[in-house]
Formats: structure tokens, C-alpha cells, sequence
């Protein structure tokens, strides 16, 4: 257990690998797929012809009304911010879904670490450097696809 904990990421493991921790294992597809389903989002209203969604990825997100319906409203929020904080609800939410009911299992912990992670994660937030940072990633994508 002490290998898992110290190797949590908010980041989904890389070509479906699997954890010792079934709570994990949830928590990286949820991930995993709610972050495809938001590239399937950017993709389509930035008209990108050129990136290759697989049959594979497509069919998790089609199949996955939850992360598809979370998505759908963070994408629809003006204030990235605010699509942001959104997301981080929803992702506190399904953890505490899917979190075992014995407070002291390993599962539990992990499921507390990774919502710590998030906290963190937040805590780091700066609106002011969120708008700059949102204004050069956004100049930089239209000038790499114009």
C-alpha cells in the first residue's frame, strides 16, 4: 500500500494499467474518461480535422453518460475558473461515491489522498495567472492550427 500511496497522480496511468486498489482503479477511468470527453469537446469547436480520435476512446465516452454530461457543463461555462472548481466537485463527488464505507482501509485512504491531491491542486489556483496562461495556450493552439 505504501508503493500506491506514494505513486498517486490526478493524472489517469498511461495504457490501462491497473493499480492493487479497485477505488483507484475506478478513479483513473473516471478520470481518464472524463478528460476524453472533454478533448472530444475542444476538438469539435475548434474544428480540428487533424487530431485522430480512436474507435476505442470514442466508444468510452459514448458509453459514459456521466463524465459526457459533466463534461458537456464544465465546457459550457465562460469562466474557466469556474469550469475548473466545477470539475473538481464532480471528481469530490465520484470519490465519495465510490470511497468504502470503512473509514481506516486502504481504500478509503486512497481514495482521501487523491482528494488532497485535488485540494492542493486548487490551492494553486491564481485567476490572474489562469487568464494569462488561458490567453497564451489559446493564442498558441489557433497559431499552431491557422
Amino acid at each position: 500500500d505504501a508503493d500506491v500511496l506514494s505513486s498517486l497522480s490526478l493524472e489517469p496511468l498511461r495504457g490501462g494499467k491497473k493499480t492493487s486498489s479497485s477505488v483507484l482503479n475506478k478513479w483513473y477511468e473516471f478520470e481518464r474518461t472524463l478528460r476524453l470527453a472533454l478533448r472530444e469537446l475542444r476538438v469539435a469547436k475548434l474544428k480540428w480535422d487533424d487530431v485522430d480520435i480512436s474507435y476505442e476512446d470514442h466508444s468510452k465516452v459514448l458509453s459514459s453518460y456521466n463524465e459526457k454530461h459533466i463534461a458537456s457543463e464544465a465546457f459550457s461555462m465562460e469562466d474557466p475558473l469556474q469550469a475548473e472548481l466545477f470539475l473538481d466537485k464532480k471528481r469530490f463527488e465520484f470519490l465519495n461515491n465510490i470511497k468504502s464505507g470503512d473509514a481506516f482501509s486502504s481504500d478509503s485512504l486512497f481514495a482521501y489522498a487523491i482528494m488532497l491531491l485535488l485540494i492542493i491542486r486548487e490551492k494553486n489556483f491564481s485567476k490572474e495567472k489562469g487568464v494569462e496562461e488561458y490567453k497564451n495556450l489559446y493564442s498558441s493552439i489557433l497559431g499552431d492550427k491557422q
